[in-house]
């Protein structure tokens, strides 16, 4: 395997048989003239694992700060942390993890800021599991993944939309919210937003229409993310989609397309960087 496995923070991130690599080649950001590398050793495959399909992966930060810690998930029970800033110091520890509940196997992993925390949505929506970068207790055959926030959906809108191409993604937005958005990335491009709220220690997540002054990036193989629209003039209220094929622009209110942005030139997009 060799190829793009997923981009974090503005950086993009490779695998081939013996690395992982990152590189800020692509942020806007970045030097022209010495763009950066992090050659990272590739993490070991836990038994009854594979570690050649990559669902994604994700970053609590940028690589090059210290508490970084980046995350690969792959197709299946195996899911894998290090820190990239060790590799300063010549060494870099992966921690492999075991997922027990299939309902992981297939999710894609995302760093949540609200509650420090790495995050998977449970296939179908039903709930989200945690895993605490700073646990003391961890081991190899650890399930990281706890039930925790109960979702309520639109059964109706479940039961009559096809599950074929469906991505379920975990977003946080600008000031802590939490969203999931379903994604159908067939010949006709279709999203759905549910919105978790939490009341009284019950969390619930209602579809809707209206996220407000808000607009949501996703992408096949980067990590999600939300901006505040008008902070950097964008259209709220819109879903920013790419792919390695095709990119664009959905209204949430209706679900139409108002704007293509061409052929995609990556599978992700890169989020403004602070200086």
């Amino acid at each position: 395997m060799n190829g793009t496995i997923g981009g974090s923070h503005g950086w993009v991130a490779t695998m081939d048989e013996y690395f992982v690599r990152l590189y800020d080649d692509l942020n806007p950001g970045a030097s022209d003239s010495d763009p950066k590398r992090i050659v990272l050793g590739r993490p070991k495959t836990l038994p009854h694992c594979q570690t050649e399909l990559v669902t994604n992966v994700a970053m609590s930060s940028s690589p090059e700060d210290e508490d970084c810690i980046l995350a690969v998930k792959f197709l299946g029970p195996q899911l894998s942390f290090c820190r990239p800033a060790q590799q300063i110091r010549g060494y870099v520890e992966w921690v492999n993890i075991r997922i027990d509940d299939p309902c992981f196997f297939s999710s894609r992993v995302s760093y949540s800021e609200r509650y420090k925390m790495f995050s998977m949505l449970a296939s179908g929506g039903t709930y989200i599991g945690y895993w605490d970068p700073e646990k003391k207790d961890r081991s190899q055959n650890l399930s990281v993944c706890r039930s925790g926030l109960y979702t309520q959906f639109n059964q109706f809108e479940m039961q009559h939309t096809s599950n074929d191409c469906r991505s379920e993604l975990l977003v946080e937005g600008p000031t802590g919210e939490t969203f999931i958005v379903n994604w159908w990335a067939g010949i006709f491009r279709r999203f759905m937003v549910y919105k978790i709220d939490e009341y009284m220690g019950i969390h619930t997540a209602s579809f809707t229409k209206d996220i407000g002054d808000v607009c949501i990036f996703v992408s096949s193989k980067g990590q999600p993310f939300c901006l505040k629209a008008s902070l950097y003039g964008l259209a709220s209220n819109c879903i920013y989609y790419g792919s390695d094929r095709v990119s664009g622009k959905v209204s949430i209110r209706d679900n139409v397309i108002v704007g293509r942005l061409g052929r995609s030139s990556a599978p992700y997009f890169i989020p403004p960087q602070s200086s």
